[in-house]
């Protein structure tokens, strides 16, 4: 299996000082601070090179990966809580996020026997302090989270040190429960395509009718109609022409374009059709 990889380690290692051990345990989400039994976790979705992207991060010691993901404190609402998160893991303010599922089967906890483990390794007395957020059951709440791929530097600590953004339809191996977040965020946005700004997230500020034909039919999994997608384009009018043009060689320079966000907002608001 083939996934880009661009890796962020720390120089983490299972023989720590105790200095920096001390650091790591303080750094450790206290149970007295959060909500028993809640967690956030975020799909965060990018798109490059045509291929949609989710981002992956694991401790450099352990196997398998994770999506990016926190807990609510008691002094905060989800969506504060899943708007911090997102910026503690990612760096970036101002992304679209939208709350689309809730994981709560009740046989469902937040690891398996295999990923439990490996955290054993971990020195005392992380285990302890962590044992709260891994060995009991958790209800969580799922968010999407539409990013423009070159815009995002995960950020580093001990339970993220390693990231990577890996091809929807080519995961890594996921801790138990992450692999169907995916699968459910994937659906969501397929289906939200028709009325939510998914284009306006995953594409840079100016691109070519090609480039966003590409990302909708790389998010469908479907080619499309080319006169047909291009003329719903632009009766909606969402699309606004400019006066620049890509140069690609052999005589083409497709014509730059970008989002009408006024009339992207107005249509949006009036839930308009997309017909593919």
């Amino acid at each position: 299996m083939v996934i880009e990889k661009r890796f962020m380690k720390t120089s983490k290692s299972m023989l720590i000082s105790k200095k920096e051990l001390k650091k790591i345990v303080q750094l450790i989400p206290s149970e007295d601070d959060y909500m028993c039994g809640l967690a956030i976790n975020c799909i965060v979705f990018g798109y490059h090179n045509k291929q949609l992207k989710v981002l992956c991060i694991r401790q450099e010691e352990l196997t398998k990966w994770y999506l990016p993901s926190g807990h609510v404190r008691k002094d905060e609402g989800i969506n504060q809580a899943a708007y911090r998160i997102l910026v503690e893991r990612t760096g970036v303010n101002n992304v679209f996020l939208k709350q689309f599922q809730t994981f709560g089967d009740v046989h469902r906890i937040p690891t398996d026997s295999e990923l439990a483990a490996e955290l054993d390794k971990l020195p005392a007395p992380i285990p302890e302090k962590i044992s709260w957020m891994v060995n009991k059951r958790f209800v969580t709440i799922c968010y999407y989270a539409l990013v423009e791929f070159s815009k995002i530097i995960p950020r580093i600590d001990f339970f993220s040190s390693e990231w990577t953004w890996a091809d929807v339809q080519n995961l890594p191996q996921l801790i138990s429960g992450n692999q169907q977040m995916v699968v459910e965020a994937l659906r969501t946005i397929r289906r939200e395509l028709q009325y939510e700004p998914i284009g306006l997230n995953l594409l840079p500020q100016k691109f070519t009718i090609s480039e966003i034909q590409a990302l909708y039919e790389t998010i469908l999994n479907k080619k499309l109609d080319n006169r047909n997608f291009v003329k719903k384009l632009v009766s909606m009018k969402i699309l606004r022409k400019t006066d620049e043009k890509r140069r690609i060689g052999g005589h083409r320079s497709p014509t730059l374009y970008k989002f009408n966000k006024q009339a992207y907002t107005k249509a949006l608001k009036q839930e308009f059709e997309m017909i593919f």
